[in-house]
């Protein structure tokens, strides 16, 4: 009996262990994965601050800036040359812009007169995408056209090395002036491009001063249009594909629009002087001098 008694004692503590141990395990287990996941979620609660701290500093970093345009810082001080400097004295695309006139693309016989037949033509030859070789002046168009990708070319070269940051504006036009005067002889980059095309296969674009040469697109305005296989040479405020787009901070915008508007009146006084000089010329030349008769 005692030896019975003996093997159920030992068959129950067997018993015993083999549940109890399972159970110790899980509980170990069970502490391991809470505290894993307790982990996890404070790394993803830092890492949520983080990021919305970041989004955060570049909100107030993106609205601390403005985007403006530096087309008129550039072109006022371009304008300058056109009174010192070839090519940009022939050019005076920003003081005297050719308009279709000056390429015979013209009904005005004289001031305020307008030969009829001629208008009713030009505006047919227009729409019906006629050869321009068979109106303008050929000679005069593909010049233009050099010059055109001449002022982009100084524009473009400027904009890649503006810098991103300064003191103020006036510290800017400062820079911009140096740069222009550094890439003002530089020649464009297209112009050989250009000075090959033919041009007598240009044809009209639907509207008297819109001309396609194939891959060339020309368009004769204030602001002329380059188009160069599809490539924006000189065109919406994009100059050799680099745009003028710039970003200052919102406190110097007020400076900024007052050197803009500063500018603009540069160049309208620029444009008036040009004007004016080019008519006392005209009205030289046309003086007729009388004779002195012989005594």
């Amino acid at each position: 009996m005692r030896k019975v008694f003996l093997l159920l004692l030992l068959f129950c503590f067997f018993y015993t262990n083999a549940h109890a141990q399972p159970s110790s395990s899980y509980d170990t287990q069970k502490k391991k994965s809470h505290v894993k996941e307790r982990s996890i979620q404070q790394r993803q609660t830092i890492d949520f601050k983080e990021n919305t701290s970041t989004r955060a500093s570049s909100s107030r970093k993106s609205t601390s800036l403005v985007e403006v345009s530096l087309d008129s810082l550039i072109f006022a001080e371009i304008a300058k040359l056109e009174t010192q400097k070839e090519p940009y004295q022939s050019c005076r695309l920003i003081t005297n812009p050719p308009l279709p006139a000056d390429f015979d693309l013209t009904a005005e016989v004289r001031p305020d007169v307008i030969d009829i037949y001629k208008s009713e033509y030009l505006t047919k030859a227009a729409q019906s995408n006629v050869n321009v070789a068979d109106i303008a002046d050929l000679e005069k168009l593909k010049q233009y056209t050099i010059c055109i990708a001449q002022y982009a070319e100084v524009a473009s070269k400027i904009l890649q090395s503006v810098r991103s940051s300064y003191n103020s504006i006036s510290d800017l036009q400062k820079h911009i002036s140096l740069l222009v005067s550094q890439y003002s002889t530089q020649k464009s980059s297209v112009s050989s491009q250009i000075e090959n095309i033919n041009f007598k296969q240009c044809r009209f674009a639907d509207s008297i001063n819109r001309i396609q040469c194939k891959q060339l697109y020309i368009e004769i305005a204030d602001r002329p249009k380059l188009l160069l296989n599809k490539q924006k040479i000189f065109a919406d405020s994009i100059y050799m594909n680099i745009s003028s787009k710039f970003n200052i901070e919102k406190s110097a915008a007020s400076e900024f629009a007052k050197a803009t508007e500063k500018a603009s009146q540069t160049i309208t006084e620029s444009a008036m002087s040009q004007k004016e000089s080019v008519e006392r010329s005209k009205s030289s030349s046309a003086t007729v001098k009388t004779p002195s008769l012989p005594q």
